[in-house]
């Protein structure tokens, strides 16, 4: 429609549509069902319009729109043809669609919280067709032909934007399962950044992804040494007490402990613990949560450590605090906090500390009930209880241990 007959049109309906500097809607359902009846009447008339839509967005610059309007209509065009048995139309649409989301400025459009979602189902419908993997590595291949090498301008694509690009399909493939894709891609990010010029943060702090990425695959051995890695590369980019650091040493000090080098990793998780102190005791009501919680885990872990070093005391002592901090964070009904207390229980026990075991248990059986009986599940409740009426018995409280008992009875 052209301009002039646009202009025309809307005056003349404009009592009856909403948003008309921008995106136009009618005011009101029944004009949407009368467009439709009279337009969009069958599904050949539907598919005929989402067509032409798909090509108007297709010969459009890059906008919120086009990224939110291109790929939607190709995937409805596909599933139409599919249900229509059309094979090489549906190859022909899907290839489209390909080609649109393995474009890497598509992809970095695209790779944002409004989007993302959706980038995973689109590659989702064509999974039968198309690996999104071998997809981005073709063309991040093809994209880097046009990188410099040295990080100049003289050619279209800088390295460092190129290093860019990689680390985004890397993260992409993380939170798609695809490990061995991201590691090969984080490895060529790497390559990049080291090439880059005054990119010292960006490499640490990319080195610090791959490790945890590791970490989170089960690759601990190659995980502490990526991660030893990243921790000198952030001490020399960021300074040492830095939020930075502290998780790259909390997360070493992880690594280690999945390979039983408790004696070892324990000291990594101290200096981890101290530096993040700092940032929680200067201002613990304005405190950032996303470090509250990193400074959760690793009292969490210190206490673990200790625990298994021998060193209850100081196991106690970290456990209280995880729990203090998970509690702040992620509230009383959290798994994370739940296993923190749970941890301090058992160790106040084994400690004699019934008093304090006591209360502690108390505090966790509720949240336990709570979860299961909605269906959910936080460990073994007849454990809480048995050790609970232990103490009781201990205690003198008979009363209460066969209440206790009694309860445990009754669960199995």
């Amino acid at each position: 429609i052209n301009r002039l007959l646009w202009a025309r049109l809307a005056f003349t309906v404009q009592d009856m549509l909403v948003g008309l500097s921008s995106l136009a809607n009618f005011h009101h359902s029944c004009l949407d069902e009368a467009v439709v009846k009279k337009y969009l009447a069958t599904s050949e008339k539907e598919h005929k319009v989402t067509t032409l839509l798909a090509d108007f967005f297709e010969n459009r610059p890059m906008s919120f729109r086009k990224i939110e309007e291109f790929p939607y209509h190709l995937a409805v065009m596909g599933k139409f043809s599919v249900e229509s048995a059309q094979p090489s139309e549906y190859r022909l649409i899907w290839s489209r669609l390909r080609d649109c989301l393995a474009n890497i400025d598509f992809f970095l459009e695209m790779y944002k919280d409004e989007f993302v979602s959706d980038l995973h189902d689109y590659w989702g419908i064509m999974s039968s067709v198309y690996d999104f993997a071998e997809e981005y590595s073709i063309s991040m291949a093809r994209y880097a032909s046009t990188a410099a090498s040295t990080g100049v301008t003289d050619r279209i694509v800088p390295i460092w934007h190129l290093a860019k690009c990689q680390t985004k399909i890397a993260e992409f493939f993380v939170e798609s399962g695809r490990f061995d894709d991201a590691e090969a891609m984080y490895q060529k990010a790497l390559e990049s950044w080291r090439a880059s010029e005054k990119r010292k943060k960006d490499e640490a702090t990319v080195t610090l992804q791959y490790g945890e990425m590791i970490l989170t695959w089960g690759k601990m051995l190659q995980a502490e040494k990526v991660l030893k890695h990243s921790v000198v590369l952030l001490e020399d980019a960021f300074g040492f007490e830095t939020k930075e650091c502290a998780k790259a040493l909390y997360l070493v000090s992880e690594a280690m402990r999945f390979q039983k080098k408790e004696a070892e990793g324990i000291h990594f998780c101290e200096r981890s613990y101290q530096i993040l102190s700092k940032f929680i005791w200067a201002d613990s009501k304005n405190c950032d949560l996303s470090v509250e919680g990193l400074f959760a885990r690793c009292a969490f872990n210190l206490g673990l450590l200790n625990e298994i070093e021998g060193e209850t005391q100081m196991a106690i002592t970290a456990y209280k605090q995880a729990v203090k901090s998970f509690e702040k964070v992620m509230g009383n009904s959290h798994p994370s906090y739940c296993q923190a207390l749970e941890c301090l229980s058992n160790l106040c026990k084994s400690e004699g500390l019934l008093k304090e075991a006591s209360e502690n248990y108390q505090l966790l059986l509720p949240v336990k009930e709570e979860m299961s009986a909605l269906g959910g599940s936080l460990g073994d409740i007849t454990s809480v209880q048995n050790n609970l009426a232990a103490i009781f018995v201990k205690l003198g409280d008979l009363k209460a241990a066969e209440a206790m008992y009694r309860k445990t009875i009754r669960i199995r």
